[in-house]
């Protein structure tokens, strides 16, 4: 998915002419009468945004739960947190601290090493 976002976004970038700071585009909405303008450095941004989620993929906990058939609920129940919040960990939305780091590890009968992901194996899929 992530890739398909990247490639829609390179063609908006390519549509885009140089000597314009927005364009406007009339094929990406379902009414023709409303126009929508982009700017630039906002595509950059989204980009980048978009490169860094990627790059910021640090924890294997959703892994590492699936395969020992835990649910997300139950570790909640166990860390006395909401299911929110290890949704947002299992997701790397947010990272837990190291305490809560080692007190999944622990429930989950695995090193905390083993719940973290190298920077060299970053792009692995």
């Amino acid at each position: 998915m992530l890739v398909m976002i990247l490639l829609i976004l390179i063609v908006l970038i390519s549509k885009i002419k140089s000597t314009k700071s927005h364009w406007t585009s009339r094929s990406l909405i379902a009414s023709p009468s409303q126009n929508i303008t982009i700017s630039k450095n906002k595509i950059f941004h989204t980009i980048h945004y978009l490169y860094l989620l990627k790059l910021l993929t640090m924890n294997r906990i959703k892994e590492v739960l699936a395969e020992k058939g835990v649910k997300q609920t139950w570790l909640a129940d166990q860390l006395g947190k909401s299911y929110n919040m290890v949704n947002s960990y299992a997701q790397n939305r947010q990272q837990p601290r190291l305490e809560v780091l080692y007190k999944i590890a622990e429930l989950l009968n695995v090193s905390a090493k083993d719940l973290l992901i190298e920077p060299n194996n970053n792009n692995k899929e």
